[in-house]
């Protein structure tokens, strides 16, 4: 679990991936950038070269995500660029898409009128093809919410810093508008917070020598609505904008498509499977992180000499409720419901439970109280310290006496009501049983034991620390017979 975890951490991506391949237009085309939900459009020339810095792949369309000689950066449609498809499935499955012409369903790309290669003409939809172009695969965009969390006060800490520093910091722009004197604003899928505790999508202006100058924001819809512990939980800015919560939330802008048109390889199900599972620990083991490295250095005798097994649980405990804490506070900034946090309640009550396991107070000590050792306190001797008689009462069931049978039957009562005031009730679902009582006789005795009671010694095998425990033995050395009684017993016999 813990290398899943490690591993769904270190492969999360929200940097932009400049390896694409490099287009040239054939016509003349114009690029939506779209910031603070206004739309730019920046015209391109024939000739003009455009990288390919993505594949945004949805059912019924393709966008591609492009970024011009001049910076700018925004999404063409897949008809837009010359670029060949092949189709993965259907009857046409492996023909060569040359031309792509779009049909709208009002301002949505509905499907494609495609041209083959061989010259015939298809209606397609985007996920019944795939791009022609090597690599692809790592370029295919995840239509992700944001790359990561901040409060609006943190973000604009990165006044005065360039457009590399802050995606490095939080991810890729996905929008890029430069302007004939040098400036440039980027719209970033940032959940930035502020002090109402409601998410907004920044827009960051940047002047002519390529510093950031202003920040805008717009209000972000249809998410999860946190407002109430984002805005007044203690210290929920700070846990925001902690550099750790900015890791352990950041999504990937880039995922591997579902859909290749190729077989899929026996250890991409291995993959899917590692994925899944570093997700899982992700979610229900990050909060307890602390705590089980705590209990994992528990067996290192050196690390906690100088801490007690009372003081090791208070720290354990205060781990455990910070760490939830906090991790409920990153979780909701990343988009989670409030209760989809509480899940992982018991998974860090177990946790701590596996923790404190050597930490208990009961002699003898599993972990020396003097050297700190696990399991090496073990028993050396007991000493008997005094006997004692001691009475005490026992039944014994002697014979049954009398069986008597009854009868009886259960039922569900319905009422139905109808429109003119009538009830009619009925019985449904009618049973019968049988339950069986029988007397007994029972005999009651007095008993006589002789009592035993031990001084035990345990040592500890590496430091020689000794502590003592108690325990008693029971022997019965007389019976009496002191009277009899009766007492019915019941059961159903169906």
């Amino acid at each position: 679990m813990f290398t899943a975890l490690i591993a769904d951490v270190c492969t999360s991506d929200n940097q932009v991936r400049f390896y694409g391949p490099v287009i040239e237009l054939q016509e003349r085309q114009k690029l939506p950038v779209v910031i603070d939900g206004d739309t730019t459009f920046v015209t391109l020339a024939p000739g003009d070269s455009v990288r390919v810095l993505g594949f945004d792949r949805r059912t019924s369309h393709q966008d591609i995500l492009v970024e011009t000689a001049d910076g700018n950066r925004g999404k063409l449609d897949a008809s837009q660029l010359p670029i060949r498809q092949l189709i993965i499935e259907g009857k046409h499955k492996g023909d060569t898409v040359v031309r792509l012409v779009p049909e709208y369903s009002g301002a949505t790309v509905h499907k494609y009128l495609a041209t083959t290669s061989k010259g015939e003409e298809l209606k397609l939809r985007a996920d019944e093809m795939v791009p022609l172009v090597e690599k692809w695969t790592d370029l295919n965009l995840d239509n992700i919410a944001s790359t990561s969390v901040a409060t609006r006060k943190g973000l604009e800490k990165m006044s005065g810093k360039t457009l590399a520093d802050i995606e490095q910091k939080y991810g890729m722009a996905y929008n890029i508008l430069t302007g004939r004197d040098s400036t440039m604003k980027a719209g970033f899928r940032i959940y930035a917070y502020g002090s109402d505790g409601r998410p907004y999508r920044p827009a960051i202006t940047f002047d002519s020598e390529g510093k950031a100058t202003k920040f805008s924001y717009q209000p972000v819809t249809g998410k999860a609505n946190n407002r109430w512990a984002l805005a007044y939980a203690p210290l929920a800015g700070q846990i925001t904008d902690m550099p750790l919560t900015r890791v352990l939330t950041r999504s990937s802008s880039y995922t591997m498509p579902s859909d290749t048109g190729k077989p899929v390889p026996w250890y991409l199900y291995i993959a899917v499977v590692a994925v899944l599972a570093g997700g899982l620990a992700w979610y229900c083991l990050t909060p307890s992180l602390a705590v089980l490295l705590i209990g994992w250095l528990i067996a290192y005798p050196p690390v906690f000499r100088l801490l007690s097994n009372k003081t090791l649980k208070v720290i354990i405990y205060v781990a455990a409720a910070a760490g939830f804490y906090c991790w409920a506070i990153a979780l909701m900034a990343w988009g989670m419901y409030w209760f989809m946090v509480l899940p992982i309640l018991p998974v860090s009550y177990y946790c701590v439970r596996w923790a404190t396991e050597y930490l208990s107070d009961c002699q003898p000590h599993e972990r020396c109280p003097r050297c700190k050792h696990i399991h090496t306190i073990r028993f050396d001797h007991d000493e008997v310290t005094g006997t004692k008689y001691m009475k005490g009462k026992d039944i014994k069931r002697d014979k049954l006496l009398s069986e008597q049978d009854e009868k009886y039957q259960s039922w569900l009562e319905v009422t139905t009501r109808y429109t003119d005031g009538t009830r009619v009730t009925r019985r449904e679902n009618v049973r019968d049983h049988k339950r069986r009582h029988r007397l007994y006789s029972y005999i009651d005795y007095e008993v006589t034991y002789l009592v035993t009671f031990y001084l035990d010694y345990y040592i500890c095998s590496c430091c020689g620390y000794e502590e003592t425990d108690t325990h008693l033995t029971r022997k019965e050395v007389d019976r009496q017979e002191v009277g009899m009684h009766t007492d019915i017993e019941s059961h159903d016999v169906y």
